[in-house]
């Protein structure tokens, strides 16, 4: 289901993307972090007059 809301969202000709990196503490070693990765993309293509609703999905890794 996942892939598929992602792959309808990143169909559309207007695509906004944000690329996140967040600390992450893993519970192997409690007193380092590492770094993860957030990506949302967002399809909203209502100011160029496109399909009436707004999509989007995030991925983490």
């Amino acid at each position: 289901m996942a892939d598929h809301i992602g792959n309808l969202v990143r169909a559309g000709p207007a695509l906004f993307a944000d690329d996140t990196p967040v600390k992450l503490q893993s519970k192997l070693k409690p007193k380092k972090t590492q770094i993860a990765r957030l990506w949302s993309y967002v399809r909203d293509e209502r100011p160029w007059r496109g399909e009436p609703h707004a999509q989007s999905a995030s991925l983490s890794q």
